[in-house]
């Protein structure tokens, strides 16, 4: 069973990398020109250091927070989705400081839901957050970290980039488990109660650098991608910071 558990998040986190890279479609040989324009033209966070601790709890209550800004909303996307969400809209803020990266996603949601509880469990079939970490820059080798609303976290290493990776090295992808992130959710609603109105779910994450396998040095810039999959009304609802690939953290 876990083995088959690992399969689906294979297949289904490579699907929404792929989404999430290009929200508004396939790239062509005319958007292939503009490439670098483009990219140029890609979101950029300034990551400021946190002045003070933080407690993973899923709050976004401490004092460090107020000095991070949030970022635009995310873009969003819809695949065969018979009606959209009354409350979709997504946002996110980071920090660093000592030998961690902090993150915090902020998901509006009308109806919280979601009932994969295990670590690696294919979350992208219901609701999560996407956070994509590509410090060398080269869009191909990144970690990645998903959180559900229940606090369940898929986590993988891949390599190779996810339009062009096979099945098998997805597989190894997801074998990857990080050693030291700590995340917490907290939920403004009622979860898995599909009658009534939510408000929204925040996420709190902790990254050791030491996970992602480099420090960062202040005016260092990584590539990042962040985002959110729901499905609803038997569609899939793709939110991205991006609107195609990744943008840029530059640490302050």
């Amino acid at each position: 069973m876990p083995q088959m558990r690992m399969r689906l998040s294979a297949i289904i986190i490579a699907a929404v990398a792929a989404a999430l890279a290009g929200c508004s479609g396939s790239p062509t040989q005319t958007d292939g020109q503009d490439r670098a324009q483009a990219r140029a033209a890609q979101p950029v966070y300034e990551c400021r250091r946190a002045g003070s601790q933080i407690a993973i709890d899923g709050l976004l209550n401490d004092p460090a927070w107020q000095d991070a800004p949030f970022s635009d909303i995310f873009l969003v996307s819809a695949r065969n989705v018979r009606q959209m969400p009354d409350k979709l809209a997504t946002r996110m803020k980071l920090l660093y400081g000592g030998d961690n990266l902090y993150v915090a996603f902020d998901c509006e949601d009308c109806d919280i839901w979601s009932t994969f509880a295990n670590r690696d469990d294919p979350v992208q079939f219901e609701k999560t957050t996407v956070l994509n970490i590509d410090p060398l820059g080269n869009g191909r080798d990144y970690i990645g970290i998903c959180i559900n609303p229940i606090n369940a976290m898929l986590d993988l290493k891949a390599t190779g980039g996810p339009p062009e990776v096979s099945r098998r090295s997805w597989l190894r992808a997801i074998a990857w488990n990080a050693s030291g992130i700590e995340h917490a959710v907290a939920v403004k609603g009622t979860i898995n109660k599909r009658d009534d109105l939510d408000d929204r779910w925040t996420v709190e994450i902790k990254i050791p650098f030491s996970d992602i396998g480099v420090r960062p040095l202040q005016g260092d810039t990584w590539r990042i991608q962040a985002g959110r999959h729901d499905y609803w009304l038997g569609g899939n609802v793709i939110s991205s910071w991006t609107r195609d690939g990744f943008g840029s953290l530059t640490f302050r």
